[in-house]
């Protein structure tokens, strides 16, 4: 454990100077990710603690800002609609969201969604918007 907080601690001043010009999403982000890949490895339920749901929204806005989006993502409460020409294509609970868009979720657990008929095949490869589509099933609290 020394070591770990020794490297943060060297590593903590060339952050700071980095936060203000890193493009794309805040560095924040990453830190609520790797949170939660904690608490799905260790067993602890997502709703303990909600500061995921930030990242998640902007992610979601972030995700409708793409020239390559497949639609426009909704988020209704608790659940996130992926929408085509009104067409309802798949719907999730928000936090599979946020864990599939971090690419914490593989292409298989995506695809088996509430896709509508046929809409997996063709979308569920672009809901990992930052490290792309994985194929190792990954830890969920369900």
């Amino acid at each position: 454990m020394a070591e770990v907080l020794t490297e943060i601690q060297d590593n903590a001043s060339t952050l700071a100077l980095m936060l203000d010009t890193l493009p794309g999403p805040s560095p924040a982000w990453d830190i609520r990710v790797h949170e939660y890949d904690l608490r799905e490895a260790l067993g602890r339920g997502a709703n303990q603690r909600d500061s995921w749901r930030t990242v998640a929204l902007g992610a979601a806005r972030l995700f409708n800002r793409r020239d390559d989006a497949p639609g426009e993502l909704r988020v209704e409460g608790p659940t996130v609609t992926l929408a085509k020409a009104g067409e309802a294509l798949l719907r999730v609970e928000l936090h599979e969201f946020f864990r599939g868009v971090f690419s914490r979720r593989s292409l298989a657990q995506i695809t088996a969604g509430d896709w509508n008929e046929g809409a997996a095949a063709h979308y569920a490869a672009t809901i990992p918007i930052f490290l792309g589509s994985r194929t190792d099933d990954q830890p969920r609290l369900d």
